[in-house]
């Protein structure tokens, strides 16, 4: 999904990771993750295992870095966004 970060306008891609959206994680980080203990999972980010827990968002930026936010952090800085335009009739 494209979110946009209110504070500076910059549109990212973000994903949250619900504990059942193995393959949707798998897809985001192109295969560069793996399942830890319990429904934690790990995404490499700049050749380190990052740990990301239900709930959590990652985001990508479009200039290709990432970065894992709390739930809070993300529904507090981001809102869901569409580039898709209205049309009224």
């Amino acid at each position: 999904m494209k979110a946009i970060h209110t504070p500076t306008g910059h549109i990212v891609e973000a994903i949250q990771w619900k504990g059942d959206n193995f393959k949707e994680f798998w897809d985001f980080s192109n295969g560069s993750m793996k399942k830890l203990k319990g429904n934690t999972l790990g995404i490499v980010i700049k050749g380190s295992l990052w740990p990301v827990s239900i709930g959590e968002y990652v985001i990508r930026t479009s200039d290709g870095n990432t970065h894992v936010h709390s739930s809070r952090y993300f529904e507090g800085h981001y809102e869901f966004y569409s580039n898709t335009r209205q049309i009224e009739c």
